[in-house]
């Protein structure tokens, strides 16, 4: 019989909110996947087994790319998009490149 448990992919999960959601969704029985950037300390998440780790630097396409490519054929019931990218530029000296990165 094939699992009914919901998926949830959770991008930027190593701290703050996005832990909060991966142990919420995770008490909640739901399959978890996070995502972390290949340096981010993942001790907490590895207690919360079954969870999956996924490394991702949303800043860095290749990363993306990769993480796109473990997931191929994985179903996702529910994306929650908490990862943040910080360019250091203000709004006044900033390019219009790297405004657009930001955002």
């Amino acid at each position: 019989m094939a699992s009914t448990k919901k998926t949830v992919l959770i991008t930027g999960s190593t701290r703050g909110i996005g832990l909060a959601f991966v142990e919420h969704y995770t008490k909640a029985g739901w399959n978890v996947i996070g995502t972390a950037r290949a340096n981010s300390n993942t001790e907490k998440l590895k207690a919360l087994a079954p969870f999956k780790t996924i490394a991702m630097d949303t800043s860095d396409e290749a990363s993306i790319l990769e993480a796109a490519r473990q997931l191929e054929g994985q179903p996702i019931d529910l994306l929650i998009n908490n990862a943040g990218i910080g360019i250091p530029c203000e709004l006044e000296t900033g390019t219009k490149d790297a405004l657009m990165n930001q955002f």
